[in-house]
């Protein structure tokens, strides 16, 4: 979906800015290690959708989708 839109280096730091004043907002803010390990996922999202940038044919088919636990990415 985001794939093919080009670089935009400066919506991705405003919408990782939008997601930690979202997690301002609720009860989340609370919880220091959820709240880094939310924002540390949503900042590796946003690096992986602009990692096929150029265009949607570049993406692999089947490609997973990671998963992630309280200390990061996973192998499965």
């Amino acid at each position: 979906m985001h794939s093919g839109n080009g670089e935009h280096h400066d919506m991705d730091r405003r919408a990782l800015a939008c997601f930690e004043a979202a997690l301002d907002d609720v009860p989340v803010s609370d919880d220091p290690q959820l709240r880094e390990t939310l924002t540390t996922w949503f900042g590796w999202a946003i690096q992986r959708m602009g990692d096929y940038h150029e265009s949607a044919d570049d993406v692999p088919a089947g490609l997973p989708m990671q998963h992630w636990s309280w200390d990061g990415p996973t192998s499965g």
